[in-house]
């Protein structure tokens, strides 16, 4: 009995360690939107790339987590290949972050981007404005 009873106190105190993907997303996300200058949102988003990945690849991310990193991951290739963020490459890079993920419609945008498309999608917002 006590063995067991072990065991289901250990499985209940494993997910307060795990780290959330969103909650780590999110507070990046807020730390650069408050950056003023360029250069210092670009490095803090290619911080931020490194560290989703490093995440994604050591630890053990729950289902909804894990795709939450990779949608996020695929969202940001297009926002990391383009060197300046001027109209027209904003405009292209926001097409191609669409069609990685099949939308043709900006109406289409909101619902139908995964969770880590949407926060790409913002990233790419804060550094086309």
């Amino acid at each position: 009995m006590r063995n067991y009873l072990l065991v289901f106190f250990f499985l209940i105190s494993i997910p307060s360690q795990a780290i959330e993907v969103k909650d780590l997303i999110d507070s990046k996300i807020k730390m650069i939107y408050k950056l003023k200058s360029k250069s210092e949102k670009i490095k803090n988003i290619e911080t931020l790339h490194e560290e989703v990945k490093k995440l994604k690849e050591n630890s053990k991310l729950s289902d909804a987590d894990f795709y939450i990193a990779t949608d996020f991951l695929n969202a940001l290739s297009p926002i990391l290949t383009s060197k300046d963020y001027k109209k027209e490459n904003c405009f292209n890079s926001k097409v191609e972050l669409m069609s990685n993920f099949g939308i043709k419609e900006i109406e289409q945008l909101e619902k139908e981007l995964p969770f880590g498309a949407k926060k790409g999608f913002i990233l790419l917002s804060v550094l086309c404005r």
